[in-house]
C-alpha cells in the first residue's frame, strides 16, 4: 500500500525501525532511509543487515526515542 503513495526517491523517516525490515525494503527501492530505533540490540542488527547489503548508501541507522524527534529539523522527510 505505501508503494503507492510514497514517491519515488523519497527521504523517508523509520521511527520504531525494529531490525530493519521495512527501512531494508525502502532503501533497496530506491528511497533515503533514516531508521531511528529505540532498542540498542535492534539497532545493532540493522548496523550487521547493512554490512551485507547492496544499497547500504541509501540507509542510515540512529539511536533515539520516537517520543524526542527534536534532533531533525522541520521538513527533513518526506515520509514519516
Amino acid at each position: 500500500i505505501l508503494d503507492r503513495v510514497i514517491r519515488p526517491s523519497s527521504k523517508i523517516l523509520d521511527v520504531g525501525a525494529g531490525t530493519g525490515r521495512y527501512s531494508i525494503y525502502f532503501a533497496q527501492a530506491g528511497h533515503r532511509v533514516t531508521a531511528f530505533e529505540y532498542a540498542p540490540h535492534n539497532l545493532h542488527i540493522i548496523e550487521e543487515k547493512m554490512k551485507s547489503f547492496e544499497h547500504a548508501e541509501n540507509i542510515s541507522a540512529m539511536l533515539g526515542d520516537g517520543r524526542d524527534l527534536s534532533r531533525f529539523e522541520d521538513g527533513s522527510f518526506d515520509v514519516v
